[in-house]
């Protein structure tokens, strides 16, 4: 019976820790939003940037890749002004 009350222990905590990150989640994405509707251009870089970063850690030539586009186009638009 111990054993028995430990898991719906356990399974209890696992629960309310799942639903302190999905509040955490919510929240952050709200956040996000809020940051986009006074900012835009920070929170797109910013955005941009973690989304650099997840594709590095996943597949590292294809972020080479983007990174050197993306400096050829601040390069060309650079030029243009």
């Amino acid at each position: 019976m111990g054993k028995v009350l430990d898991l719906f222990i356990l399974g209890a905590a696992l629960a309310l820790l799942k639903l302190a990150l999905q509040v955490l989640v919510v929240a952050l994405l709200l956040s996000v939003l809020f940051a986009f509707a006074t900012r835009p251009r920070e929170t797109l870089v910013f955005v941009g940037g973690l989304t650099l970063c997840g594709l590095a850690c996943a597949r590292p030539t294809a972020a080479i890749i983007c990174l050197g586009v993306v400096s050829v186009i601040g390069a060309i638009a650079g030029r243009s002004r």
